[in-house]
């Protein structure tokens, strides 16, 4: 990267630090507040305002087209699948190894030798024993372990006719179902045998199985059988579940809910069908914002850093006007918080939601608080890059968005007076016309030919009313933020409504005289260039307004004896330089636009004041005068306005002052005139510190030629006659 480059990246770094806090927090606070109101407009509204029975307080219309299931009917059909479906057990395929594995370990136990070791392993282990069966153990321990083929045989003759189960519930069939390997098996509700098995019941199928066995042999067999059985089928929740859902899934049906649709209208009784239609379009909505949210405030903020870069890279003059940073800010939120209320806007009216008079608002107003077209646009064109991110977004909502943004280059050029703001809104209305008939043939709704009237009136009267009150809120911004707009600008250039102007004529007629030239020699020169020939009018006119205070000690205003004649030069020169600083003075407490006040400032630039200079020189020799003493504090012209400003005032004053010796005054003096102090601005550096090119002094010193020689046509020619 070339040196150049560099540095002007870095300018552009600096440009962005150079904001005060307050500027930085309110760049931070404007995109939070954005964040805020893109998650907000996903967000569904509380849904107890729709009681069942009762009458609806709002009106809710569905923004997308999706399909879904009543979730009443739905509850209805999955109780009555459920009373009709049996319990669901999963089977145990290798309960018998458990069983036996169980078996053993006890019998294990009881083959311990000695008896004190035998009771001390059997407190401690899982085994609940009653005394009469330990007593037994310990007396027959050799015995009982040759019991193991008969306890798997009583096993195996229980689980073939019974089912072995951790869980019974109650229900109105008889029989449960079986999930095995296989396949599901039918198993009446009186085979089901609840573990831990009772021990009535176990002695009593010994009993039958062993005919003839002592109670006592019965009871031992019993609780050993009690301590090693465990369920052979398991309780499946699950597996009933899937089941029912299996067969809701065949017999359930589903429904669609199309865009545009009124779930239910205010006014209406909230039946349990719209309900359903709304519960449903308030899942569909948070499934929405779960899927979309993060992910659009992510791209929202990458977006939004990215259009800084762009305006401060590309527009970095423009973007430098705290003006124009607060109103590209603002404009901003308004635009989201137009999005925002659309959000809430579509799902209550049965209007298209595109037509928004905030951003037909926008549109008019920017142009005029910006002064720059395509600076509008640009911010326009951004901010409808942000309905992406909102629920309302579609194709015709943008491009209608975009429309509006585009067609600033022609309202821009019609508002040339606050008259103008109508026709503006006559254009809006045609355009929010157009789209309304775009937006009716793309969703099929086609409005009859009696309601036409209403859509005409809402079309245009959108646009007036965004005429209005683009008229009304701009004076207040105007003052707000000191902006020179074209309609303040027209104001403070008219000297029968300027208090400033008609003192300045009421106290320095003179002074008012050469101002009112030189603004018109700044507007034409201005007009050639391309830049605000207004701002370059009201510069010249008020250029001078810090002379009011003093305007006897400024030539033009003297009839008679120069004051400067009785006062030493140093003294003339801080009364000369004073006129500046205390025109800024006045600029401020008639708050004067910033440029204006600029231009006050930096009309003289570093410039030397060269006839007390050398007037000086003469009285008190070279050693002793500081030529710096001398010169007009500045700064440079920043900017082309006062730069023409300049020309303009050390051109028209020489020119003047030729001219009062009308024999030798000719046009070609006025030529070398205009040529020579070009030459010499440039040469002093003045120009170092504004963008202004050769070509530009070149055009300015043709169209100051060409109006100064017109303007003292008439008196040379006659002073040749005479």
């Amino acid at each position: 990267m070339e040196r150049s480059q560099v540095v002007l990246n870095k300018s552009r770094i600096g440009f962005l630090l150079k904001h005060s806090p307050r500027e930085s927090i309110f760049f931070v606070m404007a995109y939070i507040v954005t964040a805020i109101l893109i998650f907000l407009s996903y967000v569904n509204p509380d849904i107890g305002i729709f009681s069942l029975g009762k009458s609806s307080s709002v009106s809710l219309r569905s923004r997308y087209t999706f399909s879904y299931d009543d979730k009443f009917e739905v509850q209805n059909l999955y109780k009555e699948i459920e009373f009709k479906k049996p319990f669901y057990f999963s089977y145990i395929e290798n309960h018998g190894e458990i069983f036996e594995r169980n078996l053993n370990q006890l019998l294990n136990l009881l083959k311990t030798d000695s008896n004190s070791e035998f009771i001390t392993l059997l407190g401690k282990s899982k085994y609940s024993f009653s005394g009469e069966a330990v007593r037994y153990f310990i007396d027959n321990r050799k015995l009982i372990s040759k019991y193991t083929n008969r306890l798997i045989y009583l096993y195996r003759a229980m689980t073939s006719f019974y089912l072995l189960v951790d869980k019974k519930e109650e229900s109105s069939l008889n029989y449960v179902e079986v999930v095995t390997r296989l396949e599901n098996k039918k198993v009446l509700k009186e085979r089901l045998i609840l573990c831990p098995v009772e021990k009535d019941f176990l002695v009593n199928f010994i009993g039958k199985t062993y005919t003839g066995s002592s109670q006592e042999f019965k009871t031992i067999l019993a609780e050993i059988l009690i301590n090693t059985i465990e369920p052979i089928a398991i309780f499946d929740q699950k597996a009933r579940e899937d089941s029912i859902k299996s067969e809701l899934n065949l017999i359930r049906r589903s429904r669609v809910i199309n865009s545009g649709e009124f779930l239910i209208r205010q006014g209406d009784i909230v039946t349990q069908e719209n309900l359903a239609k709304i519960i449903a379009y308030y899942d569909y909505k948070n499934k929405d914002l779960k899927t979309k949210i993060w992910g659009y405030l992510i791209l929202g903020l990458l977006l939004y850093l990215l259009l800084l870069y762009r305006f401060v890279y590309y527009e970095e003059e423009e973007f430098k006007s705290r003006a124009n940073f607060y109103v590209g800010l603002i404009g901003f939120i308004v635009a989201n918080f137009l999005y925002y209320s659309a959000c809430l806007y579509s799902e209550n009216q049965i209007l298209p939601p595109f037509l928004f008079i905030l951003y037909a608002i926008l549109s008019i107003s920017l142009p005029v608080l910006l002064r720059n077209a395509r600076l509008a646009i640009l911010f326009l064109i951004s901010y409808s890059f942000f309905l992406l991110f909102y629920p309302i977004f579609d194709v015709i909502t943008f491009m209608n968005l975009l429309f509006i943004s585009l067609s600033t280059i022609y309202t821009s050029q019609i508002l040339k007076n606050r008259n103008d703001f109508f026709l503006v809104a006559i254009f809006i209305g045609v355009l929010q016309t157009l789209f309304f008939i775009i937006y009716s043939i793309y969703n099929q709704t086609l409005p009859h030919l009696n309601e036409w009237g209403i859509i005409l009136l809402y079309c245009f009267g959108n646009g007036f009313i965004s005429s209005i009150i683009a008229l009304g809120l701009m004076p207040l911004v105007e003052n707000a933020f000191n902006i020179p707009t074209r309609f303040r600008l027209l104001e403070i250039t008219n000297p029968s409504q300027s208090k400033l102007l008609n003192k300045l004529r009421t106290e320095a007629l003179g002074t008012y005289t050469h101002s009112l030239l030189l603004g018109d020699m700044c507007e034409v020169v201005a007009e050639k260039l391309g830049i605000d020939s207004l701002l370059a009018k009201a510069c010249g006119y008020y250029h001078d307004i810090g002379k009011i205070e003093t305007p006897q000690y400024f030539i033009e205003n003297q009839d008679g004896r120069n004051k400067h004649e009785d006062i030493k030069p140093s003294i003339s020169v801080s009364v000369i330089k004073s006129h500046t600083k205390l025109g800024v003075e006045i600029a401020k407490k008639y708050r004067l636009p910033k440029e204006i006040i600029d231009a006050i400032v930096e009309h003289h630039g570093t410039t030397t004041i060269s006839y007390f200079y050398h007037q000086a020189l003469g009285l008190l020799g070279d050693e002793n005068v500081n030529i710096s003493d001398y010169e007009y504090p500045g700064p440079k012209p920043q900017s082309k306005h006062t730069a023409i400003l300049m020309l303009a005032d050390s051109i028209e004053t020489t020119v003047r002052a030729y001219s009062q010796n009308s024999e030798r005054f000719t046009t070609k003096i006025i030529e070398d005139i205009v040529n020579d102090m070009i030459q010499k601005r440039l040469s002093q550096g003045q120009f170092d510190e504004c963008d202004i090119t050769l070509h530009d002094l070149k055009v300015i010193g043709n169209e100051f030629y060409k109006f100064l020689a017109a303007y003292y046509h008439r008196r040379i020619e006659y002073s040749k006659n005479r």
